[in-house]
């Protein structure tokens, strides 16, 4: 059992207080600690049977045999649970061992994408710290604000019709979308029983596949207000494309927000594929990196989120697929010169976990004609790639890239060129 565990099964018996207090002394906790507990689960504050039972020793009473067993003093040094994660986070171990070490403490779900975030940010022990600069004059603060919300694109612009682009033809693999974004859940349900929607459900985070309901989950990496993450069941063809057009004609209507820490992650069905094709794929997204950057948000090129971080210097062409038996093994050994990580421009965990693809970069949106576009994107891609691979000193621009249809062509080159606008503006100003 978990300490946490441990703590629940003390606090949720029938023992009297001071039985209860003796008992967490035993698990090595602090008077505070306990204190704290014991105001979370309604109980009054420590007393002076628990500062008596410190200074003496702890006694539990065992269910089972009808005596007292003495046990030694807690140590006052015993660790605590911050002390505990915040030793594995400053660890040199992998990602995944990390986890692990959270799973057994009991950290789950949300609480482990947040503690995430909060050590993603900080400096590890034992580094030089940067020597103090002289002190200078600083403008006046002005009071902090939340990210500001991206401006949705002119639809009059577009003349791009998706349902007339994607046809079952041209949708080989099954796809899945996650939208992140703040949304308001009264206002979604009464605009989705307006249209007639039923097909969602809201859980705990997890990472269950559904095939016949859409799912509202929580994210910590997302900072907006009512923040959520929405993932799509399993959908394939144009009538998993309508689903999506009538899902995301809802989130507009319920005024869904997207800012600089939403994304959008679409799954691209990868169960059918073989181990160069499989390897293909990351090839040539590594050797158009560049080109896709410039029709994505400033924010999702580089390295410059986190959880969609470059794959430039990862040495995908270095592997031989011949040389593994299964998929698998490949995506096991992209996993350990990702340092056991996920968060990528192209996640090679999905495979291990939904046998999929999940693309990471595209920025959060709640646009139908820009996630059905970045959709066909990817499976063209995809498809492309199971006999070809890009030759990256050839393919400079969008128009180089040789899957494209002229559609999406030139719907993507009206993307960089507004983003090219925007940069211009920014560095007039």
């Amino acid at each position: 059992m978990t300490l946490n565990e441990q703590i629940q099964s003390i606090m949720y018996s029938e023992r009297s207080n001071c039985e209860k207090e003796q008992a967490l002394i035993g698990l090595g906790l602090r008077p505070a600690e306990i204190g704290r507990l014991m105001q979370y689960y309604g109980y009054a504050e420590p007393t002076q049977p628990l500062r008596q039972a410190q200074r003496t020793r702890a006694q539990v009473v065992t269910t089972d045999v009808c005596q007292t067993e003495t046990l030694p003093r807690p140590a006052r040094n015993c660790p605590t649970l911050n002390d505990q994660v915040r030793s594995i986070m400053r660890s040199e171990q992998s990602d995944s061992d990390k986890e692990r070490a959270l799973v057994e403490l009991g950290i789950l779900g949300s609480e482990m994408e947040r503690v995430w975030q909060y050590y993603a940010h900080r400096q590890p022990e034992g580094l030089p710290v940067p020597a103090p600069q002289p002190r200078q004059r600083r403008p006046r603060r002005r009071p902090l604000q939340q990210p500001a919300v991206q401006p949705p694109m002119p639809q009059t612009v577009i003349s791009i019709q998706p349902t007339e682009m994607l046809t079952d033809s041209e949708l080989r693999y099954a796809f899945g979308v996650e939208i992140e974004c703040g949304l308001n859940k009264r206002k979604f349900s009464g605009r989705a029983r307006a249209n007639n929607f039923s097909e969602y459900v809201t859980q705990r985070y997890n990472h269950n596949d559904l095939s016949d309901r859409f799912k509202f989950v929580s994210d910590a990496s997302v900072r907006v207000e009512d923040s959520t993450e929405l993932v799509s069941p399993i959908l394939s063809g144009a009538g998993g494309l309508e689903k999506l057009r009538t899902v995301c004609t809802i989130l507009s209507e319920a005024e869904a927000k997207v800012n600089i820490t939403c994304g959008l992650h679409v799954h691209i069905d990868a169960h059918t594929l073989s181990k160069q094709h499989y390897l293909n794929v990351f090839i040539n997204y590594q050797r158009i990196e560049r080109i896709i950057d410039t029709f994505m948000s400033p924010s999702r090129r580089a390295s410059h989120n986190f959880y969609c971080r470059t794959i430039k210097h990862i040495k995908y062409a270095e592997i031989d697929a011949n040389y593994y038996y299964t998929t698998e093994a490949i995506a096991n050994r992209i996993d350990r010169l990702c340092n056991n990580s996920r968060y990528y421009k192209v996640n090679h965990q999905a495979f291990l976990r939904h046998k999929s693809l999940e693309f990471r970069q595209h920025q959060g949106s709640v646009d139908f004609v820009k996630i059905c576009n970045w959709i066909k994107f990817l499976q063209l891609l995809v498809a492309w790639s199971e006999r070809n691979t890009i030759d990256a000193d050839k393919c400079r621009t969008i128009n180089d890239l040789p899957f494209l249809t002229d559609e999406l062509r030139e719907y993507y080159t009206m993307r960089a060129n507004h983003f090219a606008c925007l940069k211009r503006k920014t560095s007039n100003n």
